[in-house]
């Protein structure tokens, strides 16, 4: 990863536009707080975002002019949910902005959670960011880089659904808690695992009996979070933590036998959440405690040292390549780029809301996701993405009102989705409901 912050200068030109990287390091706090301004001040709102973040990282974390600063580059760069984050700390600060009359913090205004800041905000003063001596910054006028846009809806619970979601089958067992759900095409087979039980068992898709397959004892699981098949070597992989340490195991598909485990490093806490596998068989795991992206290369049984994770709360990993990885977490969605750590989120058209996503996959040049609409109930959805990978250009509802105990129990098997519901309070039966994706 670069130690350095890479800029991004457009330069327009007639004809076109030619884009240029510039790598600067700011040495502290004061002079990356001033070219973040600078970068504001020509509205490079990427730059600002990530000169202000450099600021408060070397200023502070609880500095209130750098954390102001931080809000409102969150906001002006398309990152409204985490600058009310921030906002909100601010608050519990007692710390003095403008967010409630500056147009800089107009798309925070339009968050569901804006009522409820609002009441702890106070406007008219000079904000804690401003260069001292400043009034208030002059309104940043509409441009095409901080375009108009109206308060996202909450999705209409009567859209219509295409994806002619079914059961696949149900089955009974004693109560347990759902970890991650793989389907093995070749034996016609579902892998479920079961978190505080740690072990995985498997269900005939025409038998629907259940049996075991690995356990604690045979595998040396610890709590089990998620689990994978690799489509092309035919693997399966788990994640499993307890107490701040954590493993991926490798196993046979058909029997369970463990061929290896690969322990997260000693001296750090760690917790996988969720595990993702390339199309060329390396195997990357979440560790939602420390946001941060382990990588497992085929063949090693050494882990690479993890990336670090800007976002708040990450929930689930899907793996595009070697070099992309996308990352639900609790604001929407990021794209990171792993050769050079940059990290961005997912921008979305109009009417598009990637807030509370519990699980994503990509396929086919998109994403599928499970997004919580309240407590215990889900949708599932295909997103499709624009040729870079960079935007949501719309969304498709494949289920909706899905009863969910694990969002994360869910496994895309060639064009077909299947995923873990529940049968209703106090059932001894688990639904595998399945869905078409083309």
């Amino acid at each position: 990863m670069p130690t350095g912050l890479t800029l991004v200068l457009l330069a327009g030109l007639a004809g076109g536009h030619v884009q240029a990287s510039v790598a600067m390091e700011c040495r502290d706090a004061s002079e990356c707080r001033q070219l973040a301004l600078e970068a504001r001040s020509r509205d490079d709102f990427e730059a600002f975002h990530d000169l202000a973040w450099r600021a408060l990282q070397k200023g502070g974390q609880n500095n209130p002019e750098l954390m102001t600063l931080v809000a409102r580059a969150q906001s002006l760069s398309g990152r409204p949910h985490d600058a009310l984050v921030m906002l909100n700390r601010l608050a519990d600060l007692k710390v003095v902005t403008d967010a409630a009359s500056s147009d800089d913090f107009r798309r925070v205004r339009e968050l569901p959670g804006w009522a409820d800041l609002e009441a702890r905000t106070t406007t008219g003063s000079r904000p804690a960011d401003a260069p001292r001596g400043s009034g208030p910054p002059a309104p940043v006028s509409t441009s095409p880089k901080a375009p108009e846009k109206p308060a996202t809806p909450e999705p209409a619970r009567d859209e219509p659904v295409v994806g002619e979601p079914g059961e696949a089958l149900r089955f009974s067992t004693a109560p347990f808690t759902p970890a991650g759900l793989a389907y093995d095409a070749v034996s016609n087979r579902f892998i479920v695992g079961d978190r505080e039980s740690r072990k995985l068992s498997v269900v005939g898709e025409r038998s629907h009996n259940v049996t075991n397959l690995a356990s604690a004892t045979t595998a040396g699981f610890r709590e089990i979070a998620s689990l994978a098949i690799d489509p092309r070597e035919g693997d399966l992989w788990v994640v499993s933590s307890a107490d701040g340490a954590a493993s991926i195991h490798k196993l046979q598909l058909i029997s369970g036998r463990v061929f290896f485990a690969v322990q997260s490093p000693t001296n750090t806490s760690v917790r996988f959440a969720d595990v993702s596998v390339t199309p060329q068989s390396t195997v990357m795991a979440l560790d939602d405690l420390g946001r941060r992206l382990f990588r497992l290369r085929p063949g090693s049984k050494e882990l690479d040292v993890g990336w670090v994770i800007e976002a708040q709360e990450p929930v689930s990993v899907a793996a595009l390549s070697e070099a992309v990885v996308y990352l639900a977490h609790r604001e929407g969605i990021a794209r990171i780029d792993l050769a050079s750590g940059h990290e961005r989120p997912l921008r979305a058209r109009d009417g598009i809301e990637l807030a509370g996503i519990r699980w994503i996959r990509t396929y086919r040049g998109g994403l599928v996701a499970v997004q919580r609409m309240s407590e215990g109930v889900f949708r599932v959805v295909r997103i499709t993405l624009d040729a870079s990978g960079t935007r949501a250009t719309a969304i498709t509802l494949l289920d909706k009102d899905v009863a969910m105990t694990a969002p994360g129990a869910a496994a895309i098997t060639g064009d077909t989705l299947y995923y873990l519901s529940a049968d209703g309070a106090g059932s001894t039966s688990t639904i595998v409901k399945r869905v078409r994706l083309r």
